[in-house]
């Protein structure tokens, strides 16, 4: 169920044009820069998108400017984890093997998991009930679950991910809120 639910959403969203894809992801980075826990937190992790993604470069690029960095993540395929870096500039990238730009270790500094405030999370698909579906490798799943329970974790999105509900297992931990371009939703 969830491979299909998946494969239906990610061809939804890879049918918007470019012109739908950064008007729909600037009416969310509106909505986010408003969040109380957007502006009071510091130790952001944000993403890089990829593909028909919502595009981050509007917050990545105001976080920088806000707090002089960003943290986003790189994917360690020995460890099968992400691990987690303070870039301060979009100079400090390389290519991944996916084709996302990820931090480059040797510009920058690595973050312990406890030390995330507030997660932007990824998602292929959104449930009214706070929770995800990914793209199967279960990287945000691992390091959501492994965060502090004080970290805030906020689901980006368009309203086209969104479902009534996902298959969801023991471990999956519940978003805080989802923010699409039409607003938030608080779980």
């Amino acid at each position: 169920m969830k491979k299909d639910l998946r494969k239906q959403i990610m061809k939804t969203r890879n049918n918007l044009s470019i012109n739908e894809l950064n008007e729909k992801s600037i009416k969310v980075f509106q909505t986010l820069k408003n969040e109380k826990s957007y502006l009071d937190k510091s130790n952001i992790l944000s993403f890089m998108s990829f593909g028909s993604e919502i595009n981050m470069d509007y917050v990545n690029k105001d976080l920088i400017a806000r707090n002089g960095y960003v943290l986003l993540p790189k994917v360690n395929e020995t460890k099968d984890a992400l691990e987690i870096y303070k870039v301060t500039s979009y100079d400090d990238f390389v290519l991944s093997d996916y084709k996302i730009l990820e931090p480059d270790p040797a510009k920058c500094q690595r973050i312990p998991y406890k030390d995330i405030e507030l997660i932007l999370s990824p998602g292929v698909v959104f449930d009214r009930k706070g929770y995800r579906i990914g793209y199967g490798g279960g990287f945000y799943d691992r390091l959501i679950t492994e965060t502090s329970s004080e970290c805030v974790v906020i689901g980006v999105g368009f309203d086209l991910q969104l479902v009534d509900t996902v298959p969801k297992e023991d471990h999956d931990r519940q978003l805080d809120a989802l923010i699409t371009e039409t607003g938030k939703i608080i779980f």
